[in-house]
């Protein structure tokens, strides 16, 4: 049979049904990395008890890393991976971030 893919970038394809949660954790990555109102915007919105968890595109982008079964470790920078022995900081190295973020949503379907 043939199995459908969404190419990433060259060289790196996954699921179609996997993309959203490609993008949404990548977004919080790049979100770290950048400077500026919208990383004070997150650490407001993090340092919050009451917001509504999902809404936005940084509710949505949380949601998704739990969904993936990521542990939030040192804000909402710093995660557990499952699989992952060190805590998988958003705002390093670029192409970690994006093998660890094809990667475990990628697992996590394979193990359902």
């Amino acid at each position: 049979t043939h199995t459908h893919t969404h190419t990433l970038c060259k060289g790196h394809r996954i699921a179609p049904t996997l993309v959203l949660k490609y993008h949404r954790i990548l977004w919080l990555s790049q979100l770290c990395r950048t400077r500026g109102a919208g990383q004070i915007t997150a650490q407001a919105i993090w340092e919050m008890t009451t917001f509504h968890k999902g809404s936005g595109p940084y509710g949505r982008a949380m949601s998704t890393a739990q969904e993936c079964g990521w542990v939030a470790t040192q804000g909402w920078w710093g995660w557990k991976v499952p699989g992952r022995q060190e805590p998988l900081l958003l705002y390093g190295d670029k192409n970690t971030i994006k093998h660890e973020v094809r990667e475990q949503p990628r697992s996590q379907m394979l193990d359902s």
